[in-house]
């Protein structure tokens, strides 16, 4: 099972990818929208590199809920615990 640091790493990896912005600014604590500048398409875009890096699928009401990095850790956390069970 992947530990916290290698999925906080892939999942910076994918959103300084999909946003591109510099690494040093994705903490748990920024915000996608106010902080890392995405906007609704850019969302949709980084839901879909999430899904496709962890080979998973991210329901629209979920995608909803991920608002800061830190929330899109959780998830996918929770994510990767449920499929290595």
């Amino acid at each position: 099972m992947a530990d916290q640091s290698e999925i906080f790493d892939r999942l910076a990896n994918v959103i300084t990818d999909t946003l591109k912005v510099d690494r040093s600014r994705v903490t748990l604590e920024s915000r996608f929208v106010e902080e890392l500048g995405a906007d609704s398409l850019d969302m949709l875009s980084l839901v879909m590199q999430l899904e496709d890096e962890f080979a998973t699928t991210i329901a629209d009401e979920d995608a909803k809920s991920l608002t800061t990095v830190g929330a899109a850790m959780e998830y996918v956390q929770k994510l990767v615990a449920a499929k290595a069970s």
